[in-house]
């Protein structure tokens, strides 16, 4: 059912079930407005040639498991600095690049933090984890160890500087 949708603003609702409510321009969506698929999942933000582009929030909701992100998007992809949440209390907020995250903060629940680069969901490249009590590793990572020259810190005062491997120092 569609009730504007050539140029100017509308609601169109789609055979699947989703509808967008919003801005248009030749018959895609362009400008502000809201997609809300059938799960209850939605997207309110910025649209350019039918895609999610510009700033926006996305609302994915599974039961007991609301994922929110907000920020930048190019081409229906995640891409600029945004910020996204989980149900267990987590947070990253930093860069995305192409959907993943690039460069940025993730806070678990119990306070321990990384700052750096990722390759996905993992921590790779230069890093500093803080393990909320009192440890702080350095240097560089891979596959969210610590992998390559770093060090570590302890509350008591030591440090170990080295190569790591696979996250034990010297590969031991």
């Amino acid at each position: 059912v569609m009730e504007q949708r050539h140029d100017n603003t509308g609601v169109y609702r789609y055979a699947c079930g989703a509808w967008y409510k919003g801005e248009w321009k030749v018959g895609r969506r362009n400008g502000k407005g809201r997609l809300t698929l059938s799960t209850g999942d939605y997207y309110e933000g910025e649209f350019k040639d039918g895609m999610r582009h510009g700033q926006g929030v996305q609302i994915l909701q599974k039961p007991e498991k609301r994922v929110e992100y907000k920020g930048e998007w190019v081409s229906d992809m995640k891409h600029g600095f945004g910020q996204q949440s989980w149900p267990s209390g987590s947070v990253f907020h930093g860069n995305w690049r192409y959907g993943l995250q690039e460069y940025g903060t993730f806070r678990w629940p119990d306070g321990s933090h990384y700052t750096g680069f990722w390759k996905g969901s993992h921590m790779c490249g230069e890093g500093t984890y803080d393990d909320n009590k009192g440890t702080i590793r350095t240097g560089l990572w891979k596959d969210s160890l610590q992998h390559g020259n770093g060090e570590q810190r302890t509350p008591d005062g030591t440090s170990m500087r080295g190569e790591w491997r696979q996250g034990k120092l010297n590969g031991k």
